[in-house]
């Protein structure tokens, strides 16, 4: 179990992000795509979940995005 200190690193480690990334897999040919919003130049704010959907994934990442700080 990790100690409060690293769990609070896991916080901040997104704080501040400009772009958003997620990945989903094609259900016809089995590939894994990924969708971006934002700013990618900077690290963005990695999703770690496999979407089973583009549709999915579109929605998570425009979630993620319009609540950022």
């Amino acid at each position: 179990m990790p100690d409060g200190d690293d769990i609070a690193g896991l916080a901040d480690e997104n704080a501040g992000y400009t772009g958003v990334l997620a990945w989903y897999r094609d259900a016809k040919t089995g590939q894994q795509h990924k969708l971006t919003e934002g700013d990618q130049t900077p690290p963005p704010k990695r999703l770690t979940h496999l979407y089973a959907s583009k549709a999915r994934a579109q929605r998570a990442v425009r979630r993620e995005f319009a609540s950022q700080p």
